[in-house]
């Protein structure tokens, strides 16, 4: 429970708001990692439709699926977050304050619904009761889509074995989720595995070696290595 207070009050913050983007994606490494999860994510949507986009922070889904037609909800838990998006002028927008536990729309609103950097800071259980509410807003052969992190990656043990602090980060065991998801009902449509090699070393490398890195990563993702990729992103599909 700390560990999620501690995030919960980190994203209240506004130095956080104003920084965030900056500090992660403001790099070269880090503005091809932001364009590689984009892509999967985008990639699995339906081609049309109302999407909901949770936890949408400073808004990079949610430009992006405006960019793309769709009609957007955006909702996050954090009152600076939310007054950040209010700043994206669109009339294909909404912009809501609320809980991920219990989304404030009623029954088969969306076509879609996407949580991209999200499940990062939620354990299996709470990972359950959201998923609950995914598939309650969504229609019929709606998608969710989603990223994960990985409990068998570099990006996860390095930290263990470096650092004495708890992580605020939630890793999870692939094998164990599918189990779960499979069990509430959803079908896997498609998934795909990224960064074999931790995230950290593309935000902090100069040009091109990112670019190097990445082509290297295609090679490894191909392989059984595969098996430890950090970053996993689940299309699911509403039954």
């Amino acid at each position: 429970m700390k560990a999620k207070s501690k995030i919960k009050k980190f994203y209240q913050r506004r130095e956080t708001v104003v920084d965030y983007d900056k500090i992660r994606f403001g790099s070269a490494g880090g503005e091809l990692l932001s364009s590689i999860e984009l892509q999967g994510i985008m990639s699995l949507l339906p081609v049309k439709g109302r999407i909901l986009d949770v936890g949408a922070g400073t808004g990079r889904v949610t430009k992006l699926l405006l960019k793309r037609g769709y009609q957007v909800s955006a909702l996050d838990s954090s009152e600076e977050m939310v007054n950040k998006l209010k700043g994206i002028r669109n009339n294909k927008l909404t912009v809501h304050l609320g809980s991920a536990f219990f989304f404030p729309f009623s029954k088969e609103t969306f076509e879609g619904v996407t949580a991209l950097r999200f499940f990062d800071h939620f354990d299996k259980n709470d990972f359950k009761l959201i998923l609950k509410e995914f598939k309650r807003v969504l229609k019929k052969k709606g998608m969710a889509v989603f990223g994960i992190n990985n409990r068998f990656s570099l990006e996860s043990i390095l930290p263990s074995v470096f650092s004495k602090a708890k992580p605020l980060n939630f890793y999870y065991r692939e094998r164990e989720l599918e189990k779960v998801i499979s069990g509430m009902g959803w079908v896997i449509k498609r998934k795909f595995k990224f960064f074999i090699i931790p995230r950290g070393f593309y935000m902090h490398l100069p040009w091109p070696i990112p670019k190097i890195l990445l082509i290297v990563e295609k090679v490894l993702n191909k392989t059984p290595l595969s098996y430890f990729s950090g970053y996993l992103v689940f299309g699911l599909e509403k039954k």
